[in-house]
């Protein structure tokens, strides 16, 4: 199935903000990392897909859809970042392309819609003579502090916090 990728005109059947040649090119300029080269087109497309829908179900964004016929959430109408400059209203910015390539990157890494054992409630890990005990607080998922800064300007939380959303149908 190809990839079709939104270019703020709501593009029907959209699942991607980014293209694999977009995403190739970023990871070009950014060290060309294995683990994006190595995989196969099927397994980048498979990635931008699910980055996309995980940046859009992890962030809150300020504005509204620009229509209720999309699917995705941008392009975005009245949404200002955190320094007050408007977003054309026809634009998916660009720290929502470079998190979604990073976000494809770590979804090659590992999956990120990979189940937890029991979880993800680690108190402890001991592997020989090593232990790793988690703090109480500490989150069962990873972390993204790099793509939580590129979204901060965008957020409404505007702390970079990956924020609960809950969609109603």
């Amino acid at each position: 199935m190809a990839l079709v990728v939104e270019d703020g005109t709501v593009v029907t059947g959209a699942d991607s903000y980014l293209a694999r040649a977009d995403a190739t090119a970023y990871w070009a300029n950014h060290g060309s990392p294995a683990a994006w080269t190595g995989a196969s087109d099927a397994a980048k497309d498979a990635a931008l897909r699910y980055a996309t829908q995980w940046v859009d179900e992890h962030f809150l964004w300020g504005g509204l859809i620009y229509t209720t016929d999309q699917v995705l959430d941008w392009p975005r109408q009245s949404c200002y970042d955190d320094e007050g400059r408007l977003i054309s209203d026809t634009t998916i910015p660009w720290q929502v392309k470079a998190a979604v390539a990073e976000m494809a990157k770590a979804h090659i890494d590992a999956a990120l819609n990979a189940s937890l054992a029991r979880g993800g409630g680690v108190k402890s890990e001991k592997v020989d003579v090593i232990e790793v005990v988690y703090l109480d607080w500490a989150s069962p998922e990873a972390d993204f502090p790099y793509v939580k800064r590129l979204l901060e300007p965008l957020s409404v939380s505007g702390d970079g916090s990956i924020v609960p959303v809950t969609r109603v149908a």
